[in-house]
């Protein structure tokens, strides 16, 4: 683990950059962050608009790297699969990576001199901290919220009963996917008592 290597190479977990293998609809991917970040999922499915995503299995990784699973990098790889990086990672100097080979990693390494990416995004959680990213000056702050909204995903059963259909570009009729959403009121209820209470119970607001 990255807390391993912080403890046995002496340095920080961002002086790191982990390499993590996923499958994308049977799409081999290394996915690049530095050590003390975190894959945002959602973020890395939908640059490659995956219908569905997950972490390749222990035996895939050991064949694509040649090595256990937790020497993963991007240098020597012994299959050929696409690798994305997240931004952050070409601001970096001197990192260590995985040198897919169990046990080993190389240090000193730099993006562009010793690797490059297939794609450059930003697939890591935001956390507070981190530099706005539309204007790139103020810093994110972290805050808890209520979920109150729903949505649900309907099919096809109202569109059958309707009859609601739309042509394709074949001109062919389908049933339309419907869906709805709107504010629950059991959520709404759980928000207001989570925000008005006390030690006694209940606080209900006069509005």
């Amino acid at each position: 683990t990255i807390d391993d290597l912080v403890g046995y190479m002496g340095c920080g977990a961002d002086a790191f950059v982990k390499t993590i293998i996923y499958n994308i609809d049977g799409k081999f991917v290394a996915a690049m962050c530095r050590g003390d970040r975190e894959i945002n999922e959602t973020k890395l499915g939908n640059l490659y608009d995956a219908t569905e995503m997950e972490l390749a299995a222990f035996a895939d990784v050991e064949l694509i790297t040649g090595a256990k699973v937790g020497f993963a990098g991007p240098i020597d790889l012994k299959q050929k699969i696409e690798i994305v990086a997240d931004s952050e990672i070409l601001g970096m100097r001197n990192f260590v990576v995985g040198a897919c080979d169990t046990d080993y990693h190389f240090k000193n390494v730099n993006y562009e001199r010793d690797f490059k990416a297939d794609k450059i995004a930003d697939i890591t959680n935001a956390r507070e901290g981190d530099i706005c990213p539309k204007c790139s000056k103020g810093t994110l702050k972290m805050a808890r919220g209520v979920e109150v909204g729903h949505i649900f995903k309907l099919g096809t059963k109202y569109s059958e009963a309707l009859n609601c259909v739309y042509l394709d570009k074949e001109g062919k009729e389908n049933l339309m996917i419907m869906g709805c959403y709107g504010i629950g009121v059991s959520r709404v209820l759980a928000a207001i008592i989570e925000q008005h209470h006390d030690d006694d119970g209940i606080i209900w607001p006069a509005i």
